[in-house]
């Protein structure tokens, strides 16, 4: 084998190693309970800090978080649970009545809070 074809062929090993490492993040989207700008400040700032957290985006309309996160470092349930432990329900964790009671008056869901824009 010539030395180009060995460079060549590590080149191309090497570009696929990088891909293979791009492609192991995955994104997931779950619903989250809020009403308003603060709450999208509330539920995405703490996922934000996490090891392993690429993206955490929430739509206040949909209701809808959207992650993209490093499974390896990062598991789905330690997502909600942190979502849970700022105060926001989604559907398979419901945040403790201590923290809900915390949050701001227009991000009380629950009481039907009504949020700023």
């Amino acid at each position: 084998m010539s030395s180009r074809s060995i460079i060549t062929l590590g080149a191309t090993f090497f570009a696929a190693s990088i891909l293979a490492i791009a492609g192991a993040n995955i994104t997931k989207t779950m619903h989250v309970s809020g009403n308003c700008k603060m709450c999208k400040k509330n539920i995405e700032k703490p996922l934000k800090s996490l090891d392993g957290i690429e993206t955490a985006s929430w739509d206040k309309d949909t209701k809808q978080l959207t992650v993209t996160f490093d499974p390896e470092q990062i598991t789905e349930k330690k997502i909600l649970e942190t979502v849970a432990g700022a105060g926001y329900d989604s559907d398979s964790l419901r945040a403790s009545d201590e923290v809900y009671s915390k949050l701001p008056k227009c991000c009380k869901y629950r009481d039907g809070g009504h949020g700023h824009e």
